[in-house]
């Protein structure tokens, strides 16, 4: 990425991302980049910048691709979580419970 009048600061790269990031958070999306997904197939995405002199410079391209590299690619629903049957002893304690909360007028 050659340095010229394209090139952004930190500062200048954050107010193109919206919600407008603090220029610690670029700086550390050059470092260490975010992650993608989750699981075995999550991922991480560097943020594309060049070092010179102390300062850190971004082109407009690497923010527009660090976006579209960085946003989840939509894949299949998850399987719906089920929650399995209680076990027969709960079940069981919990219809006593019942039961004497409603001897008593309670329920």
């Amino acid at each position: 990425m050659p340095i010229d009048s394209e090139a952004l600061t930190l500062c200048q790269a954050a107010r193109e991302f919206p919600g407008r990031p603090g220029k610690d958070t670029v700086l550390r999306w050059i470092i260490r980049g975010v992650l993608v997904g989750r699981g075995p197939k999550a991922y991480r995405v560097r943020l594309g910048a060049l070092k010179s002199g102390g300062r850190w410079y971004l082109t407009h391209e690497a923010i527009a691709r660090f976006r579209a590299e960085s946003t989840p690619r939509p894949g299949p629903d998850p399987p719906a979580r089920s929650r399995p049957p209680a076990p027969p002893h709960l079940t069981k304690g919990h219809k006593l419970a019942m039961d004497r909360l409603r001897a008593q007028g309670l329920v």
